[in-house]
Order: structure tokens, then sequence, then C-alpha cells
């Protein structure tokens, strides 16, 4: 149970932290420039992808569900969509960024 709410909550905080940081990085309220924003965003997806893999994992063993398999890849696909999902965020403020200037 425990493992699963962690899982759920680890999935978005790279989107989450590019949508935050990202607009406070434009708008000028942050020492960290926009690209490294985006690069700390975009290694935490890497990480949390690695990391919510594992995850997926051990709740299939603890949950002695017979085609763990499927859920394992069906979470990395949901990871590469996320990933997907955090670069077209990235370039959508990048855009922003310089309607701005």
């Amino acid at each position: 149970m425990i493992l699963t709410i962690l899982y759920d909550v680890l999935l978005f905080l790279p989107l989450i932290f590019q949508i935050f940081f990202g607009n406070k990085s434009i708008k000028g309220n942050l020492r960290l420039k926009f690209w490294q924003i985006s690069v700390i965003s975009l290694i935490g997806q890497i990480v949390v992808a690695v990391v919510g893999s594992y995850l997926m994992r051990l709740i299939v063993m603890q949950s002695k569900f017979h085609d763990g398999f499927l859920a394992i890849i069906g979470s990395i696909m949901f990871n590469i969509i996320l990933g997907v999902i955090v670069l077209l965020v990235i370039l959508k403020q990048t855009n922003t960024q310089n309607n701005r200037q």
C-alpha cells in the first residue's frame, strides 16, 4: 500500500517541478536559469523512471501477481509518456520565455 502511494507520488514530481520552478525562472524569481531547471527536471525524470521501475517490481513481488511483467512494461511506457509531457512543457515554457524577450 505504501509503495503504491510512493510510486504514484514519485511519478509526477519532475513534471510538477518543471511547471512550478520553470515558470518562476522565466519570471526571474530564481537564481537558477531556465536551462538549469530543465536539465534538473530531465535528469529527475530519468531517475524517477529507474526508481519507479524498481518500486513496481517490489509491488508486483509483494502482491504475488502472476502477470507482473506486464505491469512493469506498463509502468515503463507510462514513464516514457510522462517524459514526453515534460519535454512538451519545456518547449512551451521556452516559447513563452522567447516571447517575453
